[in-house]
């Protein structure tokens, strides 16, 4: 995932912040035109970005569609839900 730019901006940004981070939009291999964190050992908890650095073993990521998310939690409203998501700071 690091050679996309997107998802490489969320995780180094991760690795240097050193907290949670989303990337920004992606458009997934999965999406077609008919069906459009770092880990670290034994609870080291590091500090500064060179201890981080130091301690990462790897990322773990999720990804989903959000049709597939909102269908998935709330099957039975179908629909009923109204809302916007946004990427970046203005709406």
């Amino acid at each position: 995932m690091f050679f996309e730019p997107v998802r490489r901006a969320a995780m180094i940004r991760t690795r240097d912040m050193g907290e949670v981070s989303m990337s920004g939009r992606v458009t997934l291999v999965q999406e077609t035109d008919q069906n459009n964190q770092p880990v670290c050992p034994d609870g080291i908890s590091p500090n500064s970005l060179n201890e981080r650095k130091d301690a990462i073993q790897g990322y773990v990521y999720v990804t989903f569609r959000i049709n597939d998310l909102v269908q998935g939690l709330f099957p039975e409203i179908d629909h009923m839900i109204d809302f916007k998501l946004y990427d970046g700071p203005d709406i």
